[in-house]
């Protein structure tokens, strides 16, 4: 299982391997877990914590989240971390 430290990487980690630790911790707290709306709840954790953990320029994302369909032509807001966004 993942732990709530999973995003703290290694000191002068690549962008690259970040991203594939990232992947591999996704995959394991999605595995048996059918729910969109737990499974991208995590990805935005990761990903914010991800990117936050991560040296100059990456860490300054202020962001990391999803948008849903909500029907043919409109996107909501879903799951994400960060600073508040427009619905």
């Amino acid at each position: 299982m993942v732990h709530a430290d999973a995003t703290h990487f290694g000191a002068n980690v690549s962008k690259q391997d970040a991203y594939e630790q990232v992947i591999e911790q996704l995959q394991s707290l999605m595995d048996g877990q059918k729910n969109w709306i737990c499974n991208l709840a995590n990805a935005a954790s990761l990903l914010w914590h991800g990117l936050k953990a991560l040296p100059e320029p990456s860490n300054r994302v202020n962001w990391a989240g999803f948008y849903v369909r909500d029907g043919p032509d409109n996107l909501i807001l879903g799951p994400f971390q960060g600073r508040v966004s427009r619905c």
